[in-house]
């Protein structure tokens, strides 16, 4: 048996022999992290990342980047599976102190500036709208150098898409907040948000639901009605494993141009945007029919349970503040001969005098046109809309109104210390309010990452005549009506409360 044994003994006295010591361990330390990171991988494909944090959080303190932008991934990643905003904030925060040091080791690593750029983007958005925006540029240098560092990787060639694209989408008051920071605020085009969509599309053909959604939406904006329909009809088909999977299936659905599809509603009714009465003679007015569609667990439902995000594929930008104007699109009901200046397809210039003026036109048509009378008329505004909203009801008596995630004013908005209104304040709701002599129903999100929960109840207790408010526990700045106290506390106050 010794005899056998003898050959390998020699070998590893021979080895060790020749072989430096340190030489030895490193390249053991190489084979143990090279393994440690192909487990982490697997884990990530299984979508397991509470457990690649536990994997590699004995080496946290190294200076191997490869394992910080891994674990910085997985910290990211268990934040958007969490419900307590704290929780969610401190995982975030941690995950961003982890790349920025990534970033100290090693500036030249693609996947380091790919995960900078989605972390400074987060913990931005947990600081609030002012530096969300402040960090705008940021976010698309890192996105930029990952792209230059890695050509190829599809999921960054998305992100700088989504931003180009939300940056031209961006709603012209949150420009105002932007040329706060910039002296010249950062710009682009539908045209330069298709490059990227495309050029993501050409690199990894159908990777990725959303970068289909967004090619068809860009196209929209682009009014090239040919190609939206091709990239939303493929959204609408490719396979539901995951959450944006299905965002993708729902935004199609909703949309008009894609009847290519079969209709999976539960239900329509008539929303009740900007200007609503219950009247049944406002049907001349050709208020938008709005349809509701699969949401939250009817999704299940139809599709079966959905998993969490696939793999790197929701590491694309997530911009609920800069995209907020393509959730009211749909949203906002409109008289047809008179469009919203700041939203949709309208030529109109947006500013706050054009705001007021519209709302003017919309209510002298009802009462001129239609011959409605006031006490019959129930004003609803919702975000930027509550300020015409306001501005009208402080002006008018009228039947009720509707303040949905209301702002006090634009500079509380992108300043929240702001304790006066200043001359050149834009949007001073807070002090057109106490005018208002109807009854006032509030509405407002204790999570709105948009128009802090704090604008509610400031504009509540500064209402003379306001009604139980509604304060949805958990719900943000765009998805209130997905909450059921919603339709809920709208039916008891237009069907029971304003008839007493």
């Amino acid at each position: 048996m010794g005899a056998k044994w003898l050959p390998v003994f020699g070998f590893l006295n021979f080895f060790s022999s020749k072989t430096n010591k340190p030489e030895l361990d490193d390249a053991k330390s190489r084979l143990i992290t090279e393994a440690l990171l192909n487990e982490a991988d697997s884990l990530f494909d299984e979508n397991k990342f509470a457990e690649i944090y536990e994997l590699l959080l004995p080496s946290k303190d190294s200076n191997n980047v490869e394992v910080l932008w891994r674990l910085s991934r997985a910290l990211y990643k268990m934040s958007k599976q969490v419900e307590d905003k704290e929780q969610m904030q401190h995982l975030i925060f941690e995950a961003h102190d982890i790349i920025q040091r990534a970033l100290q080791c090693d500036a030249s690593h693609f996947a380091v500036h790919k995960w900078c750029s989605v972390l400074l983007d987060a913990r931005a958005a947990c600081e609030g709208v002012t530096e969300r925006i402040n960090q705008l540029v940021n976010v698309k240098n890192h996105m930029l150098k990952a792209i230059e560092l890695n050509p190829k990787d599809a999921t960054t060639l998305h992100m700088l898409g989504v931003w180009c694209f939300s940056i031209t989408d961006m709603p012209w008051y949150q420009r105002q907040i932007a040329r706060t920071f910039f002296a010249t605020p950062p710009t682009s085009t539908y045209e330069e948000a298709l490059q990227f969509f495309s050029k993501a599309e050409e690199v990894d053909p159908q990777f990725y639901s959303q970068n289909l959604l967004m090619l068809g939406k860009t196209y929209l904006r682009i009014n090239d009605i040919e190609n939206a329909r091709h990239y939303l009809y493929l959204a609408s088909t490719y396979p539901t494993h995951t959450d944006d999977d299905i965002k993708a299936l729902e935004y199609v659905l909703d949309n008009p141009l894609t009847p290519l599809i079969p209709r999976l509603r539960t239900h329509d009714y008539r929303r009740i945007y900007n200007v609503w009465s219950p009247d049944q003679r406002i049907g001349k007015v050709e208020l938008e029919e709005v349809n509701l569609h699969l949401r939250g667990v009817r999704v299940e439902k139809h599709l079966g349970k959905t998993t969490p995000s696939s793999p790197d594929r929701d590491s694309n930008l997530d911009l609920p503040i800069l995209s907020s104007r393509a959730q009211h699109d749909k949203r906002v009901s409109q008289l047809r001969h008179r469009v919203h200046t700041s939203y949709g397809v309208s030529t109109g210039k947006p500013s706050e005098k054009n705001l007021y003026a519209d709302i003017d036109a919309a209510w002298h048509a009802l009462r001129t046109r239609y011959g409605i009378s006031p006490e019959n008329i129930i004003l609803y505004g919702q975000s930027i809309g509550t300020v015409p909203t306001v501005d009208l009801a402080s002006r008018y008596e009228v039947g009720a109104v509707i303040l949905h995630s209301p702002l006090m004013s634009g500079m509380r908005v992108a300043f929240p210390n702001t304790k006066r209104t200043w001359l050149f304040d834009a949007f001073p709701s807070i002090d057109k309010v106490p005018k208002v002599t109807s009854p006032v129903l509030v509405i407002h999100g204790t999570e709105d990452e948009v128009i802090d929960f704090s604008h509610g109840l400031a504009i509540y207790e500064r209402c003379p005549r306001a009604v139980e408010p509604l304060w949805v526990d958990g719900a943000g700045h765009n998805d209130v009506e997905l909450y059921s106290q919603y339709l809920e506390r709208l039916k008891q106050f237009v069907s029971v409360e304003l008839l007493n």
